[in-house]
C-alpha cells in the first residue's frame, strides 16, 4: 500500500535485534514501528507479488514471514525456517511473477537455490520444498529476474578461473587497474 517498509537488519549497533525493521511512511518521514527479531541475520528479502509472504535470506537459513501477522504486531510472524546441511551465506532472495518458485543467492555455497514455494508451505518449509541448485561464480549475491522472466541474473564478487577472464580490467572512465 506504499505504507510500510521492511528493511533488513543483518547486524546493528543501534540497539535492534537482527531481524526485519517494519518502517511506517507517513507524511513524508520513515518511522520504526518495530523490529522482528529473524534467526541468522536477515540480508536480502522478497515479498511475495500477492502480498503474503516475505521471503528473507538469512546465514545458513531462510525464513518465511508472513506479511499480515508482521504488520499487526504478530510475535508469530515467523512461519517457519528452511535449512539444509552445508549450505551458507544465504544473502538474497528473489520470487516468480506467479509466486510459485523462490531463488535465494547462497553466497558461500557458490549456488542459488531453487524452492518450490507451495511444497515449501505443504511441507513446513522443509528443505524438500528445494527443487534444484544452479551453480554459479564465487560468492554469488544479487539474483534478478528478466522482466519477461525468461532469464535471470545473478552477481558474482569475481568469476572462475575456468572461464579465463582477464584478471586485471579497465575501470569505467578511468586507467587499467587490478
Amino acid at each position: 500500500d506504499g505504507c510500510w517498509v521492511f528493511t533488513s537488519l543483518p547486524n546493528t549497533t543501534l540497539g535492534f535485534p537482527s531481524g526485519i525493521a517494519l518502517l511506517r511512511r507517513a507524511a513524508g518521514t520513515l518511522t520504526v514501528e518495530r523490529v522482528l527479531p529473524v534467526d541468522g541475520g536477515a540480508t536480502g528479502m522478497a515479498i511475495t507479488h500477492d502480498g503474503h509472504t516475505l521471503i528473507v535470506a538469512s546465514g545458513a537459513r531462510i525464513a518465511f514471514v508472513d506479511v499480515a501477522k508482521l504488520l499487526a504486531g504478530g510475535r508469530d510472524a515467523v512461519l517457519g525456517y528452511m535449512q539444509e546441511p552445508g549450505v551458507a551465506g544465504r544473502i538474497y532472495a528473489s520470487v516468480t511473477r506467479d509466486d510459485r518458485y523462490a531463488f535465494v543467492a547462497d553466497e558461500r555455497s557458490l549456488t542459488i537455490t531453487v524452492i518450490d514455494l507451495a511444497k515449501a508451505r505443504a511441507s513446513r518449509f522443509k528443505a524438500s520444498a528445494i527443487v534444484g541448485k544452479i551453480p554459479t561464480g564465487t560468492l554469488p549475491i544479487s539474483v534478478t529476474l528478466s522482466p519477461d522472466e525468461k532469464y535471470m541474473y545473478a552477481t558474482s564478487q569475481w568469476a572462475p578461473q575456468t572461464l579465463h577472464w582477464p584478471i586485471a580490467c579497465k575501470r569505467e572512465g578511468g586507467a587499467q587497474t587490478d
